[in-house]
């Protein structure tokens, strides 16, 4: 349970069942395993890193589903609680699931949803991200596969950034096209008209066929403070392009 122990999750309990539910105890929250034998704190939510202190709703949700796999395989609430605390969205650890990279003037975040369960996901724990800058998303992973996301995906996105520009991801053109019912060449600009008519102004909008080109365009017009999104399913390469960034000039800038 994402709340307090229940009623419900207690009487689970009472007939013998585990339960894990999320409480809050000095205005800090806690996932707590409860059994026959009592109720113990697991870990601290802002003791796992890939909660971002929180932010991330869903890896708290994916922490506490971890842990109760864990309980069920025999492991101690003190090796759970270690390794969940070890582990965080590092692209070496988990490439592509809200990877953070704070090494230029602007921070930039890169994931990999492509539907609108994931995007809502990502959106939210950007939300808890608080920057002093514009916010730009780079939309080039979402509406290859069903039409229908791309105006979920415009009406999770419109409100929460200032520029967008919209691209498509050329790996999934052909495999998804009957399903998709469209060629991939239409998605930037359906992104773009469903982001219109959420009530973003054109002028917040671009549209880039090439993802790379896209990209590159993301980077150079993000400044300082500013919060950079990139919904990528190329995340390999994309990475490579967001730390390799200028760094060329940075080197130049660097020598005496």
């Amino acid at each position: 349970s994402m709340l307090p122990a229940g009623q419900l999750l207690l009487d689970h309990v009472a007939k013998g069942g585990l339960a894990l539910s999320l409480d809050e105890e000095a205005e800090a929250q806690r996932i707590v395993l409860h059994g026959p034998s009592g109720s113990d704190t697991v870990i601290g939510v802002n003791d796992i890193p890939a909660t971002l202190d929180g932010a991330a709703k869903h890896n708290v949700q994916n922490a506490m589903a971890a842990a109760g796999l864990a309980c069920g395989l025999g492991i101690s609430a003190a090796g759970i609680a270690g390794a969940l605390a070890s582990y965080d969205n590092t692209f070496d650890s988990n490439p592509g699931r809200f990877n953070i990279f704070k090494g230029h003037r602007f921070t930039t975040v890169l994931d990999l949803a492509h539907n609108p369960h994931g995007a809502l996901a990502a959106c939210k724990a950007l939300q808890g991200m608080k920057l002093p800058g514009r916010r730009i998303a780079v939309l080039a992973n979402f509406g290859n596969r069903h039409p229908e996301h791309i105006p979920e995906i415009a009406q999770i996105a419109a409100g929460q950034f200032d520029t967008f520009i919209c691209s498509r991801n050329r790996k999934y053109s052909e495999e998804f096209k009957l399903l998709r019912g469209f060629p991939s060449e239409e998605i930037p600009k359906r992104l773009a008209a469903a982001l219109s008519a959420q009530g973003v102004e054109t002028s917040r909008i671009m549209t880039i066929d090439d993802e790379a080109a896209a990209i590159d365009q993301a980077l150079d017009i993000a400044g300082e403070g500013d919060l950079l999104a990139i919904f990528s399913g190329e995340s390999d390469w994309c990475w490579e392009r967001i730390v390799s960034y200028r760094e060329a000039e940075k080197a130049e800038s660097a020598e005496p």
